[in-house]
This record gives structure tokens, C-alpha cells and sequence, in this order.
């Protein structure tokens, strides 16, 4: 199951890009995983700070 850390590494990933001079303003993470997403990282998503992606949204449409 994917939870906050997952997300601090892709926020870390975004960070050092904008460090190297990329434009990462309308940046928004997104996470894909079949085993789930935990509570935190669902709260994180309902205030749009990041796109989930599972199973049923990957094959379906959201």
C-alpha cells in the first residue's frame, strides 16, 4: 500500500528538478498502485494536491 512516503520521495524528486532550473509550478504529482492508497495520501488527494491512480481508474477512467 502506498502512504506519505511515497509521496515525500516524488515531492523530493519535483524539488531537485526546480533546483536544476525546471519549471515545476503547475506541477502535480501522481502515484499508481494496485495494492492501495492509505488514508493520509486519500486526504492529500481530496485537497488536489495530487492524482491517484488505481486498478479500476487506470483501465476504466476516473
Amino acid at each position: 500500500m502506498l502512504d506519505l512516503p511515497h509521496l515525500h520521495e516524488v515531492q523530493r524528486i519535483v524539488a531537485a528538478l526546480a533546483e536544476l532550473g525546471e519549471n515545476v509550478s503547475r506541477t502535480r504529482p501522481a502515484l499508481y498502485g494496485a495494492a492501495g492508497f492509505g488514508a493520509r495520501l486519500r486526504s492529500v488527494e481530496a485537497h488536489g494536491e495530487l492524482i491517484l491512480v488505481d486498478l479500476p481508474r487506470l483501465y476504466f477512467g476516473a
